[in-house]
């Protein structure tokens, strides 16, 4: 199955919060809507229109448009167009857990609950990338493309969890003597060790091992960190968190980068394209 990712002026005080903004403005920004660039998060959340925009943009068609005041005259189209975005969270077509959310808390843009909804959009986005990554490769080991019935390749393989992808993260960095950890929570982490090897059990050549420090002081640490995201980037993988994600072991930003690592890897292994 698919994965069930304050006030205003609280928010703005919340170094946190306001990193998790930026990192979420970005990913937004990649997705490369029409007419829209972010540059305020909570603000440009607050008619429902970019939140339906991203929702159609990570699963097209699912917003039925003319269902929406694009041109919102005042707090009711706000309210309604919001209204319809959580409405489509909650629904089968993402399955979102919104407890407590309702559309006119976007409008008065509650910080907490917009990034909320927004880390559920990002999460959804990346596992659903990875998933037909998966969902493809699983094909390729299959009589006839691998569907049944000779529909769409992968179509009837599950979606891929968080479980999922700790599990393989933890097998890729085994088969390089690295310790498994339990959770994206663990501490140890934050040195940014077990990610560099992650990255280095993807592409070997990515990493160079004379850059990796230790990670027994806050500086080796934030250098190891620092370093990953470099390599990360690299490979041309999406990488939305910053260093500090790493140190202080945000699971959010953790599972987002590990996904899209194992995406990586899953497309390492397609077949090249015939040369025309």
């Amino acid at each position: 199955a698919v994965l069930a990712l304050a006030d205003v002026a609280d928010y703005a005080d919340d170094p946190d919060a306001s990193r998790e903004e930026r990192a979420f403005s970005i990913w937004i920004n990649s997705l490369g809507l029409d007419g829209h660039h972010v540059t305020q998060l909570i603000s440009e959340m607050r008619d429902g229109i970019l939140i339906l925009k991203v929702m159609d943009a990570v699963q097209p068609g699912c917003v039925k448009w003319p269902r929406v005041q694009l041109e919102p005259r005042n707090v009711y189209d706000r309210v309604a167009n919001c209204n319809y975005a959580v409405s489509l969270g909650r629904s089968p077509k993402f399955g979102f857990s919104l407890v407590g959310i309702a559309g006119k808390d976007v409008v008065d843009g509650n910080a907490k609950l917009i990034l909320a909804l927004t880390w559920q959009l990002m999460r959804y986005h990346a596992i659903k990338y990875l998933s037909s990554a998966i969902k493809y490769l699983s094909s390729l080991s299959r009589p006839n493309g691998g569907a049944k019935g000779g529909g769409k390749p992968g179509a009837d393989a599950p979606m891929v969890t968080e479980a999922d992808v700790l599990a393989w993260a933890n097998a890729a960095v085994g088969a390089l003597g690295t310790k498994p950890v339990a959770s994206l929570r663990d501490a140890s982490l934050s040195d940014g060790r077990y990610i560099l090897d992650l990255i280095r059990a993807v592409e070997p050549r990515a990493v160079d091992a004379s850059m990796v420090t230790a990670g027994d002081t806050e500086e080796g640490k934030a250098l190891n960190a620092k370093y990953a995201i470099s390599c990360a980037r690299r490979l041309g993988c999406m990488v939305f968190l910053l260093h500090e994600d790493i140190l202080e072991v945000k699971p959010k930003m953790l599972l987002v980068l590990v996904a899209t690592l194992m995406s990586y890897a899953a497309d390492k292994q397609r077949p090249a394209a015939p040369a025309p």
